[in-house]
């Protein structure tokens, strides 16, 4: 059964059931996986309000803070929620995401030992230990850390996240492998678009998106090439930027050479 029709079934369900608190839980995190912080968020303050201070309805709130870009309040939330429920290594797991945008290095790197302790044999999270503590400079259990993930993703048999995995001394075809991976647990988790046909005359538009249109590396490595795709009369291009409008040189020449769309927040 595919995302979007668990989703279809827990909204059903909560209609049947409108005081079923896991319920609740499990619509908001398909909503947040969804990318709808919206409609998450509403699922996880009804949660809330069926079992005030229960620690999976903090943590999704912890999780909308932290999709909307507000770290710290973020990482108040989910520490909270970890406190109520130090088992938790999901709970933990997102800590350390939170943290680690909030810029709490140390706590991040903690948080993601937690949730390693709780979940010794999940390459995902090993992964997120691995990469924060080579950063720290902490190289306890660097070694075997390293084994396991690679391993993992040898054998086909676990998702690492592959910005995590870049911190490793690992061949491009070991790169390629965990990109592929994580993409497809990705692309598992969206609604499928219906079939759409191309145009048949006039420019063919063209949309990118990212959170990296300004003062920032896709930014610097993406502006000549889209000016000069942008003196192609066969394309259109659209950028739609999740970051907001950073003044900088960049983005300029961004929104000179293309029809820039501000989908910030």
């Amino acid at each position: 059964m595919s995302a979007w029709q668990q989703r279809q079934q827990l909204q059903q369900a909560i209609t049947r059931q409108p005081g079923d608190f896991v319920a609740w839980v499990m619509l908001a995190d398909l909503e947040l996986e969804a990318g709808d912080i919206a409609a998450g968020e509403q699922a996880a303050r009804r949660a809330l309000q069926l079992r005030p201070n229960h620690p999976e309805a903090l943590a999704r709130l912890g999780r909308v803070a932290w999709m909307a870009g507000a770290h710290a309040d973020a990482a108040k939330l989910l520490g909270q929620a970890s406190a109520l429920a130090p088992e938790h290594p999901g709970i933990a797991l997102w800590l350390g995401h939170a943290l680690e945008d909030a810029n709490d290095a140390e706590g991040a790197s903690a948080a993601y030992r937690r949730a390693h302790a709780l979940m010794p044999d999940e390459p995902y999270i090993a992964a997120q230990r691995l990469a924060w503590q080579r950063r720290l400079c902490d190289w306890q259990d660097v070694d075997a850390l390293a084994a396991q993930v690679r391993g993992a993703l040898a054998s086909g048999q676990g998702v690492v996240e592959p910005f995590a995995f870049l911190s490793e001394d690992a061949s491009a075809a070991e790169q390629l492998a965990c990109a592929r991976a994580r993409a497809a647990a990705v692309a598992a988790s969206v609604r499928p678009l219906p079939p759409v046909k191309l145009r048949e005359r006039g420019p063919l538009r063209v949309g990118f998106l990212s959170n990296g249109f300004g003062a920032h590396p896709t930014g610097l490595l993406t502006v000549a090439l889209l000016e000069n795709m942008s003196q192609d009369p066969a394309l259109h291009l659209h950028l739609f930027a999740l970051n907001a409008e950073d003044g900088s040189r960049i983005r300029q020449r961004l929104q000179s050479a293309t029809r820039l769309h501000d989908a910030a927040g």
